[in-house]
């Protein structure tokens, strides 16, 4: 079995920051990279795989629009049905 965890350096002990499916005293192999050298590996394979077309670089999302009060003042009006969400669930949890 094979598995990748990240951890954090402290105290002269490594913490795991993610659990692991191992059974106690389990003696295992461990190889030790540089979160940086990581990071800065995934971002070059990212590079390869745009360069050669088989992934495309995300477009970043459009510019969102502020909507102004007044406007979401009238929306809620609009789309309200029962009042506040906290007490359409208290009436709910009343009914049963």
């Amino acid at each position: 079995m094979s598995t990748q965890a990240t951890a954090i350096y402290e105290g002269g002990v490594l913490r795991l920051l993610t659990p692991v499916a191992l059974p106690e005293r389990a003696r295992v192999r461990i190889q030790i990279l540089d979160h940086q050298d990581t990071e800065d590996d995934l971002r070059q394979a990212k590079e390869v795989l745009i360069a050669s077309g088989l992934v495309r670089r995300l477009k970043p999302p459009p510019e969102l629009k502020i909507v102004s009060r007044a406007r979401r003042a009238e929306l809620a009006r609009l789309y309200a049905n029962g009042g506040p969400l906290s007490e359409v669930i208290i009436a709910e949890r009343a009914a049963r």
